[in-house]
């Protein structure tokens, strides 16, 4: 692990997260529908909520610290096939966990996808302007157990293995 702390974030990323991420939601509809692979969470727009809220944490996090930084697109009807943040020449996969998830987790079949990520940064929400976060290469991921994982293989590490 390259990195963790805490960041301190405005109120108004957890309003914008709900608009954008029930956007993003909509804007992705006919894939959802079209196979049971991306439809999940069925109807709920939460995942889209939650990964959104993430992106806009670390995001605000980069800014605050005079981090130049470039984001992908917040909204698009196809699938984003480009990281998430880019700070200079790295390309980071926001992941975003719930308060109470006892995993950090990557979907194998993702992780091994030609997206050019070299870095994943996981941010766990602790309330409504708190979360922490941790720093890992692709690498150290690569060395991760993976496990099955109600719908699919992901690489996992224990949250209480890394606090």
């Amino acid at each position: 692990m390259n990195k963790q702390g805490r960041i301190e974030y405005p109120n108004f990323i957890n309003e914008c997260s709900v608009y954008i991420g029930k956007l993003r939601h909509l804007y992705n509809y006919d894939l959802n529908e079209s196979t049971d692979k991306y439809n999940r969470f069925g109807k709920s727009d939460a995942p889209d909520i939650l990964g959104l809220k993430g992106e806009l944490i670390f995001s605000y996090f980069l800014a605050k610290n005079n981090i130049k930084h470039l984001n992908a697109k917040l909204l698009s009807n196809v699938p984003i096939k480009e990281p998430d943040i880019i700070v200079g020449n790295k390309k980071i996969d926001v992941k975003t966990i719930n308060p109470d998830a006892p995993h950090l987790l990557v979907n194998e079949e993702a992780h091994k996808k030609d997206k050019n990520i070299d870095t994943y940064v996981f941010i766990r929400i602790k309330n409504n302007n708190t979360a922490d976060y941790w720093v890992y290469t692709y690498e150290e991921v690569n060395k991760w157990e993976v496990k099955f994982f109600k719908y699919t293989n992901a690489y996992c590490k224990l949250i209480k293995e890394i606090e």
